[in-house]
């Protein structure tokens, strides 16, 4: 017999070991526009690959007679002749177009926003609505260019059944903690867990706790990545949070976190002195630097980019970041080791001196970044870090202004506090990170 569980007043899903749940796919409404033969195996082959259903392909199955009043019966009709446990009914609307027109230097660039929405409503056997997921990918061209539907289609359907395993029919398993690093889970791929999934961690209690001990054991709470998996078994680290050992806990699949961290970077810096009547002759000069940075937040590789804010005497500017690296952990979840490497550009900005001239000084600098960071999270969303910063960006010597015309022009020396700028390759920082789940 089928063994299926599933939990409609939350949406939870625990997948059965020994045989999977059936779930049939049907296309309710379809536009046109689309092959909706095509969209439905994408659908059957994703949910097939999840490992977490038997994905049975319904689309020679007239929907026609389904209306708002017998769907219910009809549904359940349908899943008996079947032997389906759930049912998945597919929308596909029409693709929506806008137009838009921009200024591109002295010409109007007319552009069409084209965008593509899915919705799958999941029932159970029984008609009864089980949850309703929804995605939409958007595509901006160039009139008269037209974009490819159908592979906008089929991204939404794979962004529509990610969504789905996640809030619907999330991996729920049961266990007991024990003592150790790793956090040892009694399930692996044959019960949809997966390397790199995310879980959410819980007490849980068999009996009233009546002891101290009872008590001590229901403060198991945190997120787990798992790092390992087999075909029965799977272990993981912890993100954040603390599991007492012998505790019973349930861990349920979670989205991934993400950390979002603002930090103060001093940043030495190399400068030529201009000859504006109030520039100084030192050839050093000290910028503080204030960062925002958002990446994910997980062990092993990860991404992220930061937004920059430096001010220093008669200078100041603003940056953006992009780079990617690992992850690792020293001691999970409380220490952890980051390396990161990306590119990096900056709009700089000084003040000027001179009748002719209306606007400040501006330049232009781009390069790489990396930096080494040491994380310590001391509570289950806050931590701090400290890094070291490497910068190897190109040379601010040439800066723009406009006269009191509204003419382009290179600055003079004259004009200026800096003729050159040029950041050290190696600074510090210290910042605080939020742990957002």
């Amino acid at each position: 017999m089928r063994l299926v569980i599933l939990l409609l007043s939350v949406g939870v899903f625990l997948p059965a070991a020994a045989s999977l749940p059936r779930l049939g796919l049907l296309p309710l409404d379809v536009s046109e526009e689309y092959d909706s033969r095509l969209l439905m195996m994408r659908l059957q082959q994703e949910l097939s690959e999840s490992g977490r259903f038997d994905a049975v392909n319904l689309f020679d199955d007239s929907t026609s007679e389904l209306t708002p009043e017998n769907l219910p019966y009809k549904l359940e009709e349908i899943a008996s002749e079947s032997s389906l446990d759930v049912l998945m009914l597919l929308e596909a609307r029409k693709p929506t177009v806008r137009e838009r027109t921009r200024y591109t230097g002295d010409s109007l660039r007319t552009t069409e926003e084209h965008t593509v929405e899915l919705s799958g409503r999941f029932y159970s056997s029984t008609g009864r609505l089980i949850g309703s997921i929804s995605d939409r990918v958007t595509r901006e061209v160039s009139f008269p260019t037209r974009p490819d539907l159908q592979a906008m289609s089929l991204t939404a359907a794979d962004r529509l059944v990610s969504k789905a395993l996640i809030q619907l029919f999330p991996v729920e398993i049961s266990f007991s903690t024990e003592e150790g690093s790793l956090v040892r889970l009694p399930e692996g791929s044959s019960a949809g867990i997966r390397k790199g999934m995310v879980m959410s961690v819980v007490a849980t209690a068999e009996r009233l706790p009546t002891r101290e001990e009872d008590y001590q054991l229901l403060r198991s709470r945190g997120l787990v990545q798992i790092t390992d998996v087999s075909t029965a078994s799977s272990a993981g680290r912890l993100l954040s949070g603390e599991l007492v050992p012998g505790g019973p806990v349930t861990a349920v699949e979670t989205a991934a976190p993400a950390m979002v961290t603002v930090s103060y970077q001093a940043s030495p810096c190399s400068v030529e002195p201009g000859e504006a009547e109030e520039a100084g002759d030192s050839g050093s000069l000290l910028v503080s630097r204030l960062r925002l940075h958002g990446r994910t937040c997980r062990w092993g590789l990860g991404f992220g980019g930061a937004l920059n804010a430096s001010a220093a005497d008669n200078l100041s500017a603003i940056g953006v970041e992009v780079y990617a690296g690992p992850r690792i952990p020293l001691r999970s979840p409380q220490l952890a080791l980051r390396l990161n490497g990306g590119l990096g550009v900056a709009f700089l900005m000084q003040r000027t001196e001179g009748d002719d001239v209306s606007t400040d000084g501006s330049a232009f600098t781009f390069g790489g970044v990396a930096d080494v960071a040491l994380e310590y999270l001391f509570s289950m969303h806050l931590g701090m870090e400290a890094s070291v910063v490497g910068r190897l960006y190109t040379t601010a010597d040439t800066w723009t202004v406009q006269n009191v015309y509204g003419e382009t022009r290179d600055a003079r020396p004259s004009e200026l506090y800096y003729t050159e700028f040029n950041e050290a390759p190696v600074s510090g920082s210290l910042g605080l990170f939020y742990l957002i789940y």
